[in-house]
């Protein structure tokens, strides 16, 4: 009828009449209340189905009404009615296909519910978000106005989810993304490295495998990529995931590390202090292949050039890992102190300085007591200051080691656990090679003056302190550090130290000084104040019977034997003649007469401490009348259990091959007849014992006629040895060896020794 309303047109229609208003409405109504967002399910699955078939009709010009179809479509994701869900996704699945910027212009909704749908209770719905998830990744691969930029962030805060169906698209999308030949996802690679990092210890064997070949196909593109690449922010993510418990993770951190070592070079100058703080742990792990990958990675970070290097913090980094319970991380450790110290040295010992105040006490004043045995040599051997005997490069200047810890740390830096303490505490671990390894390092700080004091008194101080170390592995440390310094330097400056640490103030040995010898002046540590750190008697006898088993037997110290056996020696073709230039003032003497004189001279005081050591080091140095004179105070002192014991380790050694040079002059005794006094002597003092019974049957083989002979024609026979007479009598004209001075010394030494003893059965 004429009343009748004008029949509906279809939206295409409407569309294409300019009916845009007809249109959008009828896209409100699909999407409104009474349908996509109504309470009845059925009928939201009509409104979705609706939308669908509105987007396909209106089809190419579907543009302008994406911003009413889409959201309701999105809402729907988050229906607590699994059919309605999975509409949904068909929904979107056909809107997208046909309308590409439905996509694009809402990807950060889209991508959302692709997170979600993917995990979702319903396998059907699942199934329909994984064929809408590959419709959306072929839209933007192709999409020339997609915006990396804005996908970054939303992968970024999903990466650290747990859910294996969310990790395995995510996976798939940064997959699908690096494949893309217009899109550079290596500039992106650190704001998800460490979501693919967290992968690799998943539960679910898919996902490891999925993000171990992303990982691996990043680092192929990493080798091969030109120009700069932010290899600083990528190395701290490796750092943080180094110490996964999952060893496939930290094998491929490593794996990372060792190839960033090598492309990235001194750019990881900043990050080299927590690179160190995780490689070193695992170059001792329990699995091979993350040992192995860790030693390839520790070597070239050793290569780099330490120019731009942060000392401080690197040396911080390394020191915290010679406190680790692992031998092989220890080593490294000490391996990379000694690197670093050979290459920037002063920087090293700056750290050392300022913050190795607890051990250091007393390195100032052992400084300045070494210096004067230093003088003495330098006087005694005619070299003056400019001498170059080992002798002379006994330390002389203080230490600053025993600075106070902070004077000279940077402003804001805290407090740290000194440097020093650690490497010494190396020395008492199980592991003999560490000891070795720190004793090394600690020869390379000594190898300037003003350190070497320091060594001295700290390697004593922990000797004292923990007999242990002594006993078990005292001679092998100072064998190690005679055979790197020098043995002549080591002991004597050990002589120096032992002598001052007992008589501070007191009484010290005789020694010549020379016409012309300058006594340089040591500053003292901790800013001029002095430091006595004095030593019991007992230890300074214990160490001096362990210096002196080393000097006798070592190979480090064959050298030194042979520098004392020149000190007193009388050439056994010329003795008259040797003794004729003696009386004369000595013009006979040569150098090395000289130099064993100045080097006995150095070491007396200190043996003294155990009179029989003292008494083996002047028939090392063929001092026999001295030696005769000594085995008669150590009788006037009268003998305890403890000389009775070095005693008999004294027969010992003189049947050994050192000793051999001593046995032989025994074939001429009218020329050594103190030798024998000083070996009869010994015999008298033995008790019946194997020792006594070993010494009898050497000094049969001197005729007993002969000895007579000797007591007749000469007394003590001093002049046949050139050595002088009385009182022990001493060749002080042609040695310049106050022998009569020295022997009052160890007499008070003894007394000494006594006195503590009594004092301490008391």
């Amino acid at each position: 009828s004429a009343d009748a309303a004008p029949p509906k047109r279809a939206p295409l229609a409407a569309a294409a009449a300019g009916e845009e208003g007809r249109v959008r409405g009828f896209i409100g109504t699909l999407a409104g209340t009474e349908f996509a967002t109504s309470p009845l399910s059925n009928s939201r699955k009509g409104g979705l189905l609706g939308l669908a078939a509105a987007t396909v009709a209106l089809a190419p010009h579907t543009d302008p009404y994406l911003s009413v179809i889409v959201p309701p479509i999105l809402h729907s994701f988050d229906d607590a009615d699994s059919r309605v869900r999975y509409y949904a996704c068909e929904a979107l699945y056909n809107v997208a296909k046909l309308c590409h910027p439905a996509v694009t212009s809402h990807f950060a909704g889209v991508f959302d519910a692709l997170c979600r749908l993917s995990a979702d209770t319903d396998a059907n719905v699942q199934n329909a978000a994984h064929l809408l998830d590959r419709l959306v990744k072929d839209i933007v691969t192709d999409s020339e106005d997609f915006e990396v930029d804005a996908f970054i962030p939303l992968l970024r805060e999903r990466l650290q989810v747990a859910n294996p169906f969310v990790r395995q698209l995510l996976v798939g999308w940064i997959t699908v993304l690096d494949s893309a030949p217009d899109i550079d996802m290596l500039e992106f690679l650190p704001e998800f490295l460490d979501g693919l990092l967290n992968m690799l210890s998943d539960a679910n064997r898919e996902i490891r495998q999925q993000a171990d070949a992303a990982l691996s196909e990043f680092l192929a593109e990493v080798r091969t990529a030109r120009g700069e690449r932010p290899y600083g922010r990528m190395a701290e993510i490796l750092v943080a995931r180094a110490d996964s418990p999952d060893e496939f993770t930290r094998l491929t951190v490593l794996t990372w590390m060792y190839e960033f070592v090598g492309l990235a070079r001194e750019q990881l100058h900043p990050h080299l202090a927590p690179l160190l703080s995780q490689v070193l742990p695992a170059l001792a792990a329990q699995e091979e292949r993350i040992r192995n990958i860790a030693l390839e990675t520790n070597a070239a970070l050793l290569e780099l050039h330490s120019e731009g290097m942060p000392i401080r913090e690197v040396v911080r980094s390394v020191q915290a890992q010679t406190r680790s319970p692992f031998e092989a991380t220890k080593l490294a450790a000490l391996e990379w102190c000694s690197s670093i110290l050979t290459r920037e040295r002063e920087s090293v010992l700056a750290i050392l300085d300022c913050d190795s105040d607890e051990v250091t006490s007393g390195a100032a004043e052992a400084s300045t007591a070494t210096q004067e045995q230093r003088a003495d040599v330098r006087a005694s051997s005619g070299t003056g200051t400019t001498g170059t005997s080992p002798v002379s490069a006994v330390t002389s200047s203080g230490a600053r080691l025993g600075h106070s810890p902070g004077d000279d740390a940077e402003e804001g830096e805290p407090y740290h656990r000194p440097l020093a303490r650690d490497i010494l505490e190396c020395l008492h671990d199980p592991s003999e090679a560490v000891a070795v390894s720190a004793l090394h390092l600690l020869a390379l700080v000594a190898d300037d003056e003003g350190h070497f004091s320091w060594l001295v008194s700290a390697l004593l101080a922990e000797f004292h302190a923990r007999s242990e170390l002594l006993t078990s592995r005292g001679a092998t440390l100072i064998r190690q550090l005679s055979a790197v310094l020098g043995a002549e330097q080591v002991f004597v400056g050990f002589s120096a130290r032992l002598t001052h640490a007992s008589n501070v103030g007191g009484s010290g040995a005789p020694t010549h000084r020379g016409g012309g010898s300058e006594q340089a002046q040591a500053p003292a540590a901790h800013g001029g104040e002095s430091s006595d750190e004095a030593f019991p008697l007992s230890f300074c006898s214990v160490m001096a019977q362990a210096l002196n088993l080393i000097l006798l037997t070592a190979d480090e110290t064959r050298d030194l034997r042979s520098v004392l056996k020149s000190a007193c020696a009388v050439d056994m073709e010329g003795s008259a003649a040797a003794g004729t230039a003696g009386a004369n003032g000595g013009e006979g003497d040569g150098p090395g007469h000289a130099h064993g004189r100045a080097l006995l001279a150095a070491l007396y005081p200190s043996w003294c401490y155990s009179p029989v050591a003292t008494v083996s080091l002047c028939l090392l140095a063929e001092a026999y009348d001295h030696a005769a004179a000594l085995v008669g105070a150590i009788a006037d002192a009268e003998c305890d259990v403890e000389t009775l014991v070095q005693m008999d380790r004294l027969v010992q050694l003189l049947e050994s091959p050192v000793f051999a040079f001593l046995r032989m002059r025994l074939m001429e005794p009218r020329k050594h007849p103190s030798l024998l006094r000083t070996l009869y002597g010994l015999l008298c003092l033995l008790p019946q014992s194997t020792a006594f019974r070993t010494l009898s049957a050497r000094l049969a083989s001197v005729p007993p006629a002969t000895f007579l002979a000797i007591d007749a024609d000469g007394g003590d026979g001093g002049e046949v040895e050139g050595q002088g007479s009385g009182g022990g009598g001493g060749r002080a004209g042609a040695s310049g060896l106050d022998f009569r001075a020295m022997l009052a010394t160890f007499r008070e030494r003894c007394a000494e020794r006594n006195t503590e003893r009594l004092l301490h059965n008391s």
